[in-house]
Protein backbone atom coordinates (compact mmCIF):
# COMPACT_ATOMS: atom_id res chain seq x y z
CA UNK A 1 0.00 0.00 0.00
CA UNK A 2 1.33 3.36 -1.41
CA UNK A 3 2.14 6.38 1.77
CA UNK A 4 -0.49 8.44 -0.35
CA UNK A 5 -3.38 5.60 0.14
CA UNK A 6 -2.62 5.18 3.34
CA UNK A 7 -3.01 8.59 4.88
CA UNK A 8 -6.33 8.60 2.74
CA UNK A 9 -7.42 5.75 4.60
CA UNK A 10 -6.45 7.06 7.91
CA UNK A 11 -7.79 10.65 7.94
CA UNK A 12 -10.79 9.81 6.10
CA UNK A 13 -12.55 6.75 7.62
CA UNK A 14 -9.99 6.01 9.98
CA UNK A 15 -11.01 9.14 11.85
CA UNK A 16 -14.90 9.52 10.76
CA UNK A 17 -15.66 5.73 11.40
CA UNK A 18 -13.30 6.08 15.00
CA UNK A 19 -15.39 8.92 16.24
CA UNK A 20 -18.85 7.33 15.17
CA UNK A 21 -17.97 4.16 17.00
CA UNK A 22 -16.65 6.48 20.39
CA UNK A 23 -19.91 7.95 20.00
CA UNK A 24 -21.70 5.24 20.46
CA UNK A 25 -20.08 3.08 23.58
CA UNK A 26 -20.40 6.29 25.03
CA UNK A 27 -24.13 6.54 24.39
CA UNK A 28 -23.88 2.42 25.59
CA UNK A 29 -22.46 3.41 28.62
CA UNK A 30 -24.69 6.22 29.75
CA UNK A 31 -27.82 4.33 28.78
CA UNK A 32 -26.81 0.95 30.96
CA UNK A 33 -26.26 -0.91 27.37
CA UNK A 34 -24.20 -4.20 28.60
CA UNK A 35 -24.35 -5.82 24.79
CA UNK A 36 -24.14 -4.18 21.21
CA UNK A 37 -24.98 -6.29 18.15
CA UNK A 38 -23.23 -5.17 15.29
CA UNK A 39 -24.77 -6.10 12.06
CA UNK A 40 -23.29 -7.31 9.16
CA UNK A 41 -22.04 -6.75 6.67
CA UNK A 42 -21.62 -2.48 7.61
CA UNK A 43 -20.81 -3.62 11.04
CA UNK A 44 -17.92 -5.63 11.02
CA UNK A 45 -15.35 -2.66 10.89
CA UNK A 46 -17.48 -0.74 13.29
CA UNK A 47 -16.93 -3.96 15.74
CA UNK A 48 -13.81 -4.28 14.96
CA UNK A 49 -12.84 -0.51 16.23
CA UNK A 50 -15.27 -1.20 19.13
CA UNK A 51 -13.19 -4.09 20.06
CA UNK A 52 -9.87 -1.56 20.24
CA UNK A 53 -11.83 1.17 22.52
CA UNK A 54 -13.63 -1.94 24.67
CA UNK A 55 -10.16 -3.16 25.56
CA UNK A 56 -8.10 -0.20 26.07
CA UNK A 57 -10.46 1.44 28.60
CA UNK A 58 -11.70 -1.70 29.86
CA UNK A 59 -15.33 -0.98 28.87
CA UNK A 60 -18.06 -3.53 30.37
CA UNK A 61 -19.68 -3.58 27.13
CA UNK A 62 -19.96 -7.03 24.76
CA UNK A 63 -19.47 -6.10 21.02
CA UNK A 64 -21.18 -9.16 19.26
CA UNK A 65 -21.22 -9.71 15.76
CA UNK A 66 -24.87 -10.59 13.98
CA UNK A 67 -25.10 -11.98 10.23
CA UNK A 68 -28.18 -10.85 8.39
CA UNK A 69 -29.06 -8.47 5.84
CA UNK A 70 -32.05 -6.93 4.25
CA UNK A 71 -32.83 -10.60 2.62
CA UNK A 72 -32.40 -12.37 5.70
CA UNK A 73 -34.30 -10.99 7.36
CA UNK A 74 -36.83 -9.67 5.23
CA UNK A 75 -37.43 -12.94 3.21
CA UNK A 76 -39.09 -14.74 6.51
CA UNK A 77 -41.53 -11.75 8.31
CA UNK A 78 -42.83 -11.49 4.44
CA UNK A 79 -45.59 -13.62 5.50
CA UNK A 80 -46.17 -11.71 8.79
CA UNK A 81 -46.32 -8.11 7.55
CA UNK A 82 -49.10 -8.27 4.87
CA UNK A 83 -48.90 -5.60 2.01
CA UNK A 84 -46.14 -4.10 3.27
CA UNK A 85 -44.21 -7.18 2.32
CA UNK A 86 -45.21 -6.11 -1.40
CA UNK A 87 -43.97 -2.68 -0.74
CA UNK A 88 -40.35 -3.77 -0.33
CA UNK A 89 -40.33 -6.50 -2.76
CA UNK A 90 -41.22 -3.90 -5.17
CA UNK A 91 -39.42 -0.45 -4.47
CA UNK A 92 -37.28 1.28 -6.88
CA UNK A 93 -33.50 1.16 -7.64
CA UNK A 94 -30.71 2.21 -9.73
CA UNK A 95 -31.01 -0.99 -12.46
CA UNK A 96 -34.04 -2.56 -12.53
CA UNK A 97 -34.91 -5.91 -14.19
CA UNK A 98 -37.81 -8.42 -14.22
CA UNK A 99 -34.85 -10.69 -12.88
CA UNK A 100 -33.14 -9.10 -10.04
CA UNK A 101 -37.25 -7.94 -8.91
CA UNK A 102 -38.13 -11.47 -8.37
CA UNK A 103 -35.16 -12.69 -7.01
CA UNK A 104 -35.58 -10.38 -4.09
CA UNK A 105 -37.89 -12.88 -3.18
CA UNK A 106 -35.18 -15.55 -3.62
CA UNK A 107 -37.44 -17.16 -6.82
CA UNK A 108 -35.22 -19.52 -8.40
CA UNK A 109 -35.35 -19.39 -12.62
CA UNK A 110 -38.28 -22.05 -12.74
CA UNK A 111 -40.25 -20.23 -10.46
CA UNK A 112 -39.51 -17.13 -12.10
CA UNK A 113 -40.50 -18.47 -15.63
CA UNK A 114 -43.97 -19.23 -13.51
CA UNK A 115 -44.66 -15.79 -12.79
CA UNK A 116 -43.62 -14.49 -16.21
CA UNK A 117 -46.11 -16.91 -18.00
CA UNK A 118 -48.96 -15.53 -15.42
CA UNK A 119 -48.19 -11.90 -16.00
CA UNK A 120 -47.41 -12.25 -20.02
CA UNK A 121 -44.11 -12.09 -20.01
CA UNK A 122 -41.43 -14.05 -21.37
CA UNK A 123 -37.89 -15.33 -20.33
CA UNK A 124 -36.15 -13.00 -22.40
CA UNK A 125 -37.35 -9.98 -21.03
CA UNK A 126 -35.90 -10.32 -17.45
CA UNK A 127 -32.47 -8.58 -17.94
CA UNK A 128 -33.45 -6.02 -19.49
CA UNK A 129 -33.29 -2.81 -18.36
CA UNK A 130 -36.88 -0.84 -17.35
CA UNK A 131 -37.50 2.49 -17.36
CA UNK A 132 -39.52 3.61 -14.40
CA UNK A 133 -42.92 3.96 -16.10
CA UNK A 134 -42.03 0.29 -17.32
CA UNK A 135 -40.92 -0.74 -13.51
CA UNK A 136 -44.20 0.98 -12.25
CA UNK A 137 -46.34 -1.12 -14.48
CA UNK A 138 -44.48 -4.57 -13.94
CA UNK A 139 -44.90 -3.59 -9.92
CA UNK A 140 -48.64 -3.04 -10.32
CA UNK A 141 -48.89 -6.30 -12.49
CA UNK A 142 -46.77 -8.28 -9.40
CA UNK A 143 -48.91 -7.10 -7.03
CA UNK A 144 -51.69 -8.78 -8.62
CA UNK A 145 -50.46 -11.70 -9.80
CA UNK A 146 -52.05 -14.59 -7.43
CA UNK A 147 -48.66 -16.92 -8.85
CA UNK A 148 -45.94 -14.16 -7.52
CA UNK A 149 -47.70 -13.37 -4.29
CA UNK A 150 -48.04 -17.26 -3.81
CA UNK A 151 -44.32 -17.93 -4.23
CA UNK A 152 -43.29 -15.08 -1.54
CA UNK A 153 -45.63 -16.41 0.96
CA UNK A 154 -44.21 -19.85 0.47
CA UNK A 155 -40.64 -18.81 0.43
CA UNK A 156 -41.13 -16.85 3.80
CA UNK A 157 -43.01 -19.92 5.31
CA UNK A 158 -40.15 -21.77 4.83
CA UNK A 159 -37.63 -19.12 5.67
CA UNK A 160 -38.75 -18.32 9.06
CA UNK A 161 -37.93 -21.22 11.00
CA UNK A 162 -34.55 -21.04 10.53
CA UNK A 163 -34.30 -17.68 11.28
CA UNK A 164 -35.97 -17.35 14.05
CA UNK A 165 -33.80 -20.68 15.16
CA UNK A 166 -30.87 -18.17 14.42
CA UNK A 167 -31.87 -15.23 16.23
CA UNK A 168 -32.67 -17.26 19.49
CA UNK A 169 -28.99 -18.85 19.17
CA UNK A 170 -27.51 -15.82 19.02
CA UNK A 171 -29.34 -14.62 22.66
CA UNK A 172 -31.74 -11.81 20.93
CA UNK A 173 -35.46 -13.78 21.62
CA UNK A 174 -34.36 -13.83 25.38
CA UNK A 175 -33.18 -10.52 25.95
CA UNK A 176 -35.23 -7.34 27.46
CA UNK A 177 -33.50 -4.36 26.27
CA UNK A 178 -31.24 -5.03 22.34
CA UNK A 179 -29.17 -2.77 20.95
CA UNK A 180 -27.83 -3.15 17.83
CA UNK A 181 -25.36 -1.22 15.22
CA UNK A 182 -25.35 -0.42 11.61
CA UNK A 183 -24.89 2.10 9.12
CA UNK A 184 -28.62 3.57 9.09
CA UNK A 185 -30.83 5.54 6.20
CA UNK A 186 -33.92 4.00 6.46
CA UNK A 187 -34.66 1.96 9.54
CA UNK A 188 -35.74 -0.95 7.87
CA UNK A 189 -33.44 -3.61 9.72
CA UNK A 190 -34.25 -2.46 12.94
CA UNK A 191 -37.85 -2.83 12.05
CA UNK A 192 -37.50 -6.31 10.67
CA UNK A 193 -36.11 -7.80 13.72
CA UNK A 194 -38.76 -6.36 15.48
CA UNK A 195 -41.44 -8.03 13.39
CA UNK A 196 -39.55 -11.02 13.26
CA UNK A 197 -38.78 -11.31 17.40
CA UNK A 198 -42.34 -10.04 18.37
CA UNK A 199 -43.56 -12.96 15.98
CA UNK A 200 -41.71 -15.08 18.25
CA UNK A 201 -42.90 -13.98 21.68
CA UNK A 202 -40.27 -11.45 22.46
CA UNK A 203 -41.71 -7.86 24.31
CA UNK A 204 -38.89 -6.33 24.88
CA UNK A 205 -37.00 -2.82 24.20
CA UNK A 206 -35.15 -2.28 20.87
CA UNK A 207 -32.49 0.63 20.54
CA UNK A 208 -30.66 1.31 16.88
CA UNK A 209 -27.38 3.56 16.66
CA UNK A 210 -26.61 5.03 13.24
CA UNK A 211 -24.91 7.09 11.32
CA UNK A 212 -27.81 8.62 9.88
CA UNK A 213 -31.11 8.23 9.17
CA UNK A 214 -33.24 9.90 5.77
CA UNK A 215 -36.63 8.78 6.83
CA UNK A 216 -38.62 8.52 9.93
CA UNK A 217 -39.06 5.08 12.10
CA UNK A 218 -42.67 3.64 10.40
CA UNK A 219 -43.85 3.30 14.10
CA UNK A 220 -43.07 3.43 17.73
CA UNK A 221 -43.21 0.14 18.42
CA UNK A 222 -39.81 -0.46 15.90
CA UNK A 223 -38.20 0.94 19.01
CA UNK A 224 -35.98 3.91 19.49
CA UNK A 225 -33.50 5.46 16.66
CA UNK A 226 -29.85 7.26 17.56
CA UNK A 227 -28.33 8.67 14.78
CA UNK A 228 -24.92 10.72 14.85
CA UNK A 229 -24.50 12.98 11.60
CA UNK A 230 -28.01 13.08 10.67
CA UNK A 231 -31.83 12.02 11.02
CA UNK A 232 -35.03 12.99 9.33
CA UNK A 233 -35.88 15.92 11.25
CA UNK A 234 -32.05 17.68 11.18
CA UNK A 235 -29.09 18.20 9.31
CA UNK A 236 -30.68 19.40 5.37
CA UNK A 237 -26.80 20.17 4.62
CA UNK A 238 -25.11 17.18 6.15
CA UNK A 239 -27.67 14.91 3.88
CA UNK A 240 -27.15 17.31 1.29
CA UNK A 241 -23.21 16.43 1.34
CA UNK A 242 -23.78 13.07 2.01
CA UNK A 243 -23.16 9.81 -0.09
CA UNK A 244 -24.10 7.09 1.85
CA UNK A 245 -23.37 4.70 -0.93
CA UNK A 246 -19.67 5.55 -0.46
CA UNK A 247 -20.08 5.03 2.85
CA UNK A 248 -21.28 1.48 2.49
CA UNK A 249 -18.13 0.89 0.49
CA UNK A 250 -16.13 2.19 3.56
CA UNK A 251 -17.52 -0.63 5.74
CA UNK A 252 -16.53 -3.49 3.19
CA UNK A 253 -16.09 -6.68 5.30
CA UNK A 254 -14.19 -9.98 4.08
CA UNK A 255 -17.21 -12.57 3.71
CA UNK A 256 -20.14 -12.26 1.45
CA UNK A 257 -23.35 -11.22 1.95
CA UNK A 258 -25.74 -13.64 4.39
CA UNK A 259 -28.65 -14.84 2.26
CA UNK A 260 -31.02 -17.00 4.43
CA UNK A 261 -30.30 -19.37 7.62
CA UNK A 262 -30.20 -23.03 7.85
CA UNK A 263 -30.56 -26.16 10.52
CA UNK A 264 -26.44 -27.63 11.22
CA UNK A 265 -27.76 -30.40 13.61
CA UNK A 266 -28.25 -28.02 16.71
CA UNK A 267 -27.04 -25.24 15.42
CA UNK A 268 -27.97 -22.26 13.09
CA UNK A 269 -25.76 -20.98 10.80
CA UNK A 270 -25.68 -18.03 8.19
CA UNK A 271 -25.65 -18.79 4.39
CA UNK A 272 -23.43 -16.24 2.47
CA UNK A 273 -22.96 -15.08 -0.70
CA UNK A 274 -19.34 -15.65 -1.88
CA UNK A 275 -16.30 -13.89 0.30
CA UNK A 276 -14.76 -11.23 -2.30
CA UNK A 277 -11.88 -12.67 -3.97
CA UNK A 278 -7.99 -12.87 -2.85
CA UNK A 279 -7.01 -9.77 -3.73
CA UNK A 280 -9.57 -7.99 -2.69
CA UNK A 281 -9.79 -9.76 0.21
CA UNK A 282 -6.09 -8.89 1.17
CA UNK A 283 -6.72 -5.46 -0.19
CA UNK A 284 -9.62 -5.19 3.03
CA UNK A 285 -7.23 -6.19 5.35
CA UNK A 286 -4.81 -3.87 4.89
CA UNK A 287 -7.56 -1.04 4.94
CA UNK A 288 -9.33 -2.60 8.02
CA UNK A 289 -5.23 -2.45 9.66
CA UNK A 290 -4.69 1.73 8.57
CA UNK A 291 -8.34 2.35 10.28
CA UNK A 292 -7.27 0.44 13.59
CA UNK A 293 -3.79 1.88 13.77
CA UNK A 294 -5.82 5.26 14.02
CA UNK A 295 -7.97 4.02 16.52
CA UNK A 296 -5.05 2.71 18.65
CA UNK A 297 -3.10 5.77 18.66
CA UNK A 298 -6.45 7.77 19.24
CA UNK A 299 -7.41 5.83 22.60
CA UNK A 300 -4.00 6.07 23.36
CA UNK A 301 -3.95 10.14 24.12
CA UNK A 302 -7.58 10.75 24.97
CA UNK A 303 -9.86 9.89 27.36
CA UNK A 304 -12.87 7.93 27.05
CA UNK A 305 -15.23 10.63 27.64
CA UNK A 306 -13.80 13.58 25.59
CA UNK A 307 -16.19 15.50 24.25
CA UNK A 308 -16.79 13.90 20.38
CA UNK A 309 -16.97 17.01 18.17
CA UNK A 310 -19.54 16.45 15.13
CA UNK A 311 -18.11 19.39 13.29
CA UNK A 312 -14.89 17.33 12.80
CA UNK A 313 -17.23 14.65 11.15
CA UNK A 314 -19.12 17.80 9.18
CA UNK A 315 -15.78 18.91 7.85
CA UNK A 316 -14.13 15.21 7.02
CA UNK A 317 -18.09 14.81 4.75
CA UNK A 318 -17.73 18.48 2.76
CA UNK A 319 -14.22 17.74 1.88
CA UNK A 320 -14.02 14.10 0.98
CA UNK A 321 -17.78 13.17 -0.24
CA UNK A 322 -18.47 16.79 -1.24
CA UNK A 323 -15.73 17.81 -2.56
CA UNK A 324 -13.02 14.79 -3.50
CA UNK A 325 -9.72 15.01 -5.88
CA UNK A 326 -9.47 13.26 -8.77
CA UNK A 327 -6.80 10.90 -7.22
CA UNK A 328 -8.75 10.37 -4.58
CA UNK A 329 -12.16 9.23 -6.35
CA UNK A 330 -9.60 7.41 -8.56
CA UNK A 331 -8.88 5.15 -5.30
CA UNK A 332 -12.43 5.78 -3.54
CA UNK A 333 -14.40 5.20 -6.80
CA UNK A 334 -12.70 2.31 -7.95
CA UNK A 335 -15.19 0.53 -5.31
CA UNK A 336 -17.50 -1.39 -6.64
CA UNK A 337 -21.62 -1.40 -5.03
CA UNK A 338 -24.92 -2.50 -5.30
CA UNK A 339 -28.03 -0.88 -3.93
CA UNK A 340 -30.14 -3.93 -4.28
CA UNK A 341 -31.11 -6.28 -1.80
CA UNK A 342 -30.00 -9.81 -4.51
CA UNK A 343 -26.67 -7.56 -5.23
CA UNK A 344 -26.86 -9.47 -8.82
CA UNK A 345 -25.23 -6.08 -10.03
CA UNK A 346 -22.63 -3.93 -9.39
CA UNK A 347 -20.80 -1.15 -10.87
CA UNK A 348 -18.09 1.64 -9.54
CA UNK A 349 -19.03 4.20 -7.15
CA UNK A 350 -17.73 7.08 -9.63
CA UNK A 351 -16.35 6.35 -13.50
CA UNK A 352 -14.86 9.08 -16.06
CA UNK A 353 -17.00 7.03 -18.46
CA UNK A 354 -20.43 8.41 -16.45
CA UNK A 355 -19.22 12.51 -17.11
CA UNK A 356 -21.75 12.93 -19.81
CA UNK A 357 -24.51 11.88 -17.72
CA UNK A 358 -23.88 14.70 -15.11
CA UNK A 359 -26.07 16.76 -16.97
CA UNK A 360 -28.65 15.06 -15.95
CA UNK A 361 -27.68 16.37 -12.33
CA UNK A 362 -27.97 19.90 -13.51
CA UNK A 363 -30.92 21.75 -12.10
CA UNK A 364 -32.24 21.74 -15.58
CA UNK A 365 -31.32 18.03 -16.10
CA UNK A 366 -33.10 17.06 -13.11
CA UNK A 367 -36.50 19.20 -14.00
CA UNK A 368 -36.41 17.48 -17.71
CA UNK A 369 -36.20 14.32 -16.20
CA UNK A 370 -38.86 14.67 -13.95
CA UNK A 371 -41.49 16.23 -15.93
CA UNK A 372 -40.50 16.24 -19.83
CA UNK A 373 -39.07 12.44 -20.11
CA UNK A 374 -40.93 10.35 -22.15
CA UNK A 375 -39.31 7.45 -21.19
CA UNK A 376 -39.59 7.72 -17.67
CA UNK A 377 -35.58 6.49 -16.90
CA UNK A 378 -34.22 7.08 -14.22
CA UNK A 379 -31.85 10.20 -13.83
CA UNK A 380 -30.10 8.17 -10.80
CA UNK A 381 -29.31 5.00 -12.60
CA UNK A 382 -25.97 3.76 -12.62
CA UNK A 383 -24.20 6.99 -11.16
CA UNK A 384 -23.67 6.04 -7.56
CA UNK A 385 -21.26 9.04 -6.55
CA UNK A 386 -22.20 11.81 -8.45
CA UNK A 387 -19.96 14.64 -6.17
CA UNK A 388 -17.01 11.93 -7.39
CA UNK A 389 -17.94 11.85 -10.82
CA UNK A 390 -17.63 15.26 -10.84
CA UNK A 391 -14.09 15.13 -9.77
CA UNK A 392 -13.20 14.15 -13.42
CA UNK A 393 -14.44 17.17 -14.92
CA UNK A 394 -11.59 20.09 -14.75
CA UNK A 395 -11.99 23.84 -13.72
CA UNK A 396 -14.98 25.76 -13.37
CA UNK A 397 -17.58 23.35 -14.72
CA UNK A 398 -16.14 20.78 -11.70
CA UNK A 399 -17.55 23.35 -9.21
CA UNK A 400 -21.01 24.23 -10.90
CA UNK A 401 -21.58 20.79 -11.38
CA UNK A 402 -20.79 20.48 -8.18
CA UNK A 403 -22.86 23.36 -6.95
CA UNK A 404 -25.86 21.75 -9.34
CA UNK A 405 -26.02 18.75 -7.13
CA UNK A 406 -25.76 19.95 -3.71
CA UNK A 407 -28.73 22.67 -4.22
CA UNK A 408 -31.09 19.66 -5.63
CA UNK A 409 -30.05 17.44 -2.72
CA UNK A 410 -30.69 20.33 -0.50
CA UNK A 411 -33.58 21.10 -1.90
CA UNK A 412 -35.12 18.03 -2.32
CA UNK A 413 -34.41 17.26 1.50
CA UNK A 414 -35.27 20.10 2.88
CA UNK A 415 -38.84 19.72 1.25
CA UNK A 416 -38.87 16.03 2.68
CA UNK A 417 -37.83 17.66 6.53
CA UNK A 418 -41.82 19.22 6.44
Amino acid sequence: MDEFTKQLYEKFPGRLMTDYVWWILQEAEKSGIKVLYFLARDGWLLREIALVICERYNLDIECRYLYCSRISLRTPSYWLIGEEAFDLLLCGGYQLRLDSILQRARLNEAERQDVYKSCGWTIEDERRLLSWAEFDDAAKTLRSDPTYRRYVIEKSKSAYPAAIGYLRQEGLVDQGHIAIVDSGWTGSMQRSLRQLLESAGWRGKLTGFYFGMFKAPKEAADGDYRTWYFSWNRGTRAKACFNNNLFECLLEAPHGMTVEYRQEGKAFVPVLLDAPADGKAARIGEYKDCVLAFTAREVQKSDFRRTIDWRITDALIRRYMCRPTKREVELLGAEVFCDDITELYQSPLADKTNIEQLKQYTIAGRLKVRFFSKTGDSADAGMYWPYGTAAFVSGIKRGWYRGNIFLWQYAKYKVNHF
